[in-house]
């Protein structure tokens, strides 16, 4: 290696990994998932710590000429590195909200429980709206969300085989298809659009955050849950 080529890398690397810094500040850390976008900041910023740390330890032996000030930095610099380290395991083992321990641990939870770990108030919901709609043996099953709404569950939780179809659509030239065709609807979040696209003799059960409408012979044949209000458009 060229003399004076090391101090050059070790400045273009730093330099690099400002770049990349401020990159991810421009760009995407508005959104609320940054974390799982930071990951390759952090694993190229590790090289770059450990040269820092090493350059910090040089200049407190060469400034006080000292072994035993040399040990204490080193010490410091581990007792530090160590109390980040504890902080990450505490993260993990109680972290929110899947941690390894405590009460809501990923150990003690049911599959559906983890899916819903974040908004549990929503699941009873999930579930009644998926078992009134499943008692009806659907064929084909549509979906009123919002732009953002969680409709994730209705694929695990109504039956294996069902056509789940998008009541709405914002695709230029694909018309979505009519209400009045599927054998069942279920919304999440938007429900005041839901209630819009329910065929007449249709009734709507609104739970709170979710809703499901069936045609209203079938209603009535297979109530799973108390009815919150009908709706005949």
């Amino acid at each position: 290696m060229v003399r004076g080529e090391g101090p050059r890398l070790r400045r273009a690397y730093a330099a690099a990994l400002a770049v990349a810094f401020l990159g991810v500040a421009c760009t995407v850390s508005w959104q609320p998932w940054v974390n799982r976008l930071v990951v390759f900041l952090v694993v190229l910023a590790a090289p770059a710590a450990g040269l820092l740390a090493a350059a910090m330890v040089k200049g407190v032996a060469r400034t006080l000429g000292d072994r035993r000030r040399r040990r204490a930095a080193v010490a410091l610099i581990a007792a530090f590195a160590s109390l980040a380290s504890v902080a990450g395991l505490l993260t993990v083992a109680y972290g929110y909200p899947r941690r390894l321990t405590g009460a809501w641990s990923v150990f003690s939870l049911t599959d559906m429980e983890e899916r819903f770990v974040r908004r549990l108030e929503w699941l009873p919901q999930y579930e009644a709206a998926a078992d009134a709609v499943s008692a009806v043996e659907p064929e084909t099953v549509g979906v009123v969300q919002g732009n953002d709404s969680w409709e994730y569950p209705w694929w695990v939780l109504l039956p294996e085989g069902t056509e789940i179809l998008a009541l709405e659509s914002v695709v230029p030239g694909q018309d979505p298809p009519d209400p009045g065709s599927v054998d069942a609807i279920v919304c999440a979040e938007d429900l005041d659009r839901c209630a819009e696209l329910v065929p007449d003799g249709w009734t709507l059960t609104d739970l709170g955050t979710v809703a499901y409408a069936l045609p209203r012979n079938l209603s009535d044949a297979h109530a799973a849950v108390p009815l919150a209000w009908a709706h005949a458009a």
